[in-house]
């Protein structure tokens, strides 16, 4: 999970490390530890100056089979304009409901 809200990082933290998956963060700051192994990739869309777009594309380097749910502030209406959710992606509008992530995790996660 890469996002510079540590609040976020917490609440998504503590629910998903309660389903039972692992989870490794990030601040979005630059680091971004091994990516191999991860299954799904939840990343703020709007971290500054495009650093989410670095990430996604150094996680889909490295791991190109990674499932990535990008969490981000803009309207149904500009979601709608992305390309359509398949079994790889997702768009989940902030502020979300955290049970509604899980569920969106684990079922990315199952299909990895």
């Amino acid at each position: 999970m890469v996002d510079a809200d540590s609040l976020c990082r917490w609440a998504l933290r503590e629910s998903l490390t309660e389903a039972g998956l692992h989870v490794t963060e990030s601040a979005g700051d630059g680091t971004l530890g091994p990516v191999d192994g991860v299954d799904v990739l939840v990343l703020d869309a709007t971290l500054a100056r495009n650093g989410a777009m670095e990430i996604l594309q150094r996680v889909r380097e490295r791991n190109p089979r990674c499932r990535v749910i990008l969490m981000t502030d803009f309207d149904d209406v500009s979601l709608a304009r992305l390309r359509p959710p398949s079994e790889s992606w997702r768009a989940i509008q902030k502020p979300f409901d955290v049970s509604r992530m899980v569920a969106v995790v684990s079922e990315l996660a199952r299909n990895a």
